[in-house]
């Protein structure tokens, strides 16, 4: 668009007053670069990918930073976390075991409306804690539109042929068949002295009229707008489904959507947010310090998710349903919805045993996790505490161990492992080598599925906040809000992930954290509180963001499925956003200093 390019170019200038009144200071350099990457994010004047590469260029140049300096800040152990992380998604969804666990989940839930929100919101909730928000968005939503079309036939299927809840296409008429062939009569040449308009003698083929004959005794042409009001007054009207039905299926959709996005928080894996904060403070405090394990991580997380989730199920029936149907109980189940009941036990049928694909994948995936979470559990000592010599010198060896480690090695089990469970003795005992079987997870399926634009984003943000480190602007953002000391931290608190609240509604997620990172972290510094006091609970909030289609991808597809109004949307988001930001907050003070030990105040590395 073109007000994009005349951004790229203003921005840059309206930020240049920076560099002329300190002087080229490096702390004015480096804050000059920050503020016009951000404004790119912002305004998404570059796509986030692109925006992230630009401080692998600009911090030399104004000469912040060194080049190896920067750049290793894109290849990071986090970095390489979230994308053995992504594989893993890709290959549930290479095996279709998400499928599997999905309508498992809709099976053993019931068919009323109250029952349907559980239904489909904690499978998504699930699935999104390991997968991407916008994958477990867009595989569940057919499956809810689908139950939609068996509770309402009248409003979703016009026509009773094909399978039931489906929309069948009219049939298309057969295309027209060419005229058969005809000899030409021989050609003879006209005879001179005819006039012009005679008949021609047997035998010459006639003279193409003039364009007036052609259009003379026709008749009238009818116009494509009268065409189409005609075939419209002939076609029978479609019966609109009920208001109940509208209402449904936009409680359905929207709440899809945001319990992908609220159920991001609950792993590292979950959302990018997640590793900002954990890579944002390994940056700017010592080894040993903060300590964030996947455990850890975890036992706080999930309650917040949990309440978060709960409280999206009852205020989704309450805001789509009206009070009266929320609270109402139906013992007795209506006709559509016990077939709705044998036709999801139908669908799960179809997909047969699970498969020797699907059991390799699932046992991959829960051994994964069972070494993330005990690694550096918190009661007892992690099988990363056995891995180094306490004898040793360097104090630090025990991080020479992390989560990418056992991500790497386990991924790479899911290369190596056979699709079939039959091809390794049928090739062993016949010998045939020449034509390897098929694994449970092929390079080709990650290359086509999993890109790599989420680690140039967020290794812009570390870039960003290294060279924030570096650079000592970070120290002196810090001492200028000392000023805010007489402020209670609390108050600070909830300020700051209002304002992260309020900036992740109209840009993404992980630009959000990134931004917001640095600041927090001299935030806390400045007012002697630990960092993840403030860090913490901004980070979560940065994933709450509900109110617009263009905040989060999992927006974007559900409020295309769910065909409502977008004031509708903006006013469940708004009131949605609030209460979760209420309950991080409560949680961050109920369960927070338990689970994260916040009794002692590191202090920053400075450069």
């Amino acid at each position: 668009m073109r007000w994009k390019s005349w951004l790229f170019i203003t921005i840059p200038c309206l930020f240049s007053p920076i560099l002329i009144i300190y002087h080229l200071d490096i702390r004015a350099n480096c804050a000059f670069i920050m503020l016009v990457v951000i404004s790119f994010w912002v305004f998404a004047i570059l796509p986030l990918p692109g925006t992230g590469l630009l401080p692998l260029a600009l911090f030399p140049l104004f000469n912040v930073a060194t080049p190896t300096l920067i750049a290793g800040c894109y290849m990071k152990d986090v970095n390489m976390l979230l994308y053995c992380g992504l594989v893993m998604a890709c290959a549930i969804e290479y095996s279709n075991l998400h499928s599997r666990i999905a309508l498992k989940f809709l099976c053993c839930f019931g068919t009323t409306p109250r029952c349907l929100f559980a239904a489909f919101l904690f499978p998504t909730a699930l699935l999104s804690m390991w997968i991407n928000n916008t994958t477990a968005t867009a595989m569940m939503l057919p499956v809810a539109d689908a139950v939609l079309r068996e509770l309402y036939p009248a409003g979703w299927t016009p026509t009773p042929a094909g399978t039931p809840g489906e929309r069948t296409p009219p049939a298309r008429p057969p295309p027209p068949r060419a005229p058969p062939a005809r000899a030409l009569p021989p050609v003879t040449p006209p005879t001179p002295g005819t006039p012009r308009g005679a008949r021609s003698p047997v035998g010459t083929p006639p003279r193409m009229p003039d364009t007036a004959e052609m259009f003379e005794g026709e008749a009238p042409v009818i116009g494509v707008k009268t065409l189409s009001a005609e075939l419209a007054r002939q076609r029978p009207p479609r019966p609109e489904p009920p208001q109940e039905a509208k209402d449904l299926r936009a409680g359905l959709m929207l709440t899809i959507g945001y319990a992908a996005s609220i159920a991001g928080t609950g792993t590292l894996i979950g959302t990018g947010c997640n590793l900002v904060m954990v890579e944002a403070l390994a940056i700017e405090y010592r080894h040993n310090e903060i300590r964030i394990s996947y455990f850890n991580w975890m036992c706080f997380a999930i309650p917040n998710m949990l309440l978060c989730c709960f409280a999206l199920w009852f205020l989704m029936q309450v805001l789509c349903l009206g009070c009266k149907a929320t609270f109402k109980r139906n013992k007795v189940l209506t006709d559509s919805q016990a077939q709705l009941k044998v036709v999801l036990k139908r669908k799960y049928a179809e997909l047969g045993p699970i498969s020797y694909h699907q059991i390799v994948v699932c046992i991959v995936f829960v051994l994964l996790v069972l070494v993330w979470i005990s690694r550096e559990p918190v009661l007892f000592p992690g099988w990363g505490h056995f891995l180094y010599n306490k004898d040793d010198k360097d104090q630090n060896k025990e991080y020479y161990v992390s989560d990418s480690a056992a991500a790497v090695i386990l991924v790479a089990v899911l290369f190596a492992l056979p699709e079939f469970h039959d091809k390794w003795w049928k090739n062993w005992n016949d010998r045939s080598f020449d034509e390897p079987p098929p694994t449970a997870l092929t390079w080709r399926v990650v290359h086509a599925r999993v890109g790599w634009g989420i680690l140039f984003v967020l290794g812009g943000g570390y870039a960003m906040a290294e060279a924030c480190r570096v650079s000592g602007l970070c120290l002196q953002i810090a001492e200028t809000l000392e000023n805010l000391k007489d402020v209670p931290p609390p108050v600070c608190c909830l300020v700051a992930m209002i304002m992260a609240n309020l900036m992740t509604q109209i840009t993404t997620n992980s630009a959000t954290a990134v931004t917001f990172a640095p600041l927090t972290i001299a935030l806390a510094d400045g007012i002697n509180v630990h960092p993840t006091y403030l860090l913490l609970p901004v980070t979560i909030a940065c994933s709450f963001a509900f109110t617009l289609p263009i905040s989060t991808p999992p927006n974007a597809v559900a409020f295309a499925r769910a065909k409502c109004p977008l004031k509708k949307m903006i006013i469940t988001g708004a009131i949605l956003s609030a209460v979760c930001v209420i309950i991080t907050f409560a949680m961050v003070h109920a369960i927070g200093p338990f689970v994260f030990d916040m009794s002692k105040i590191p202090r920053l590395r400075g450069p």
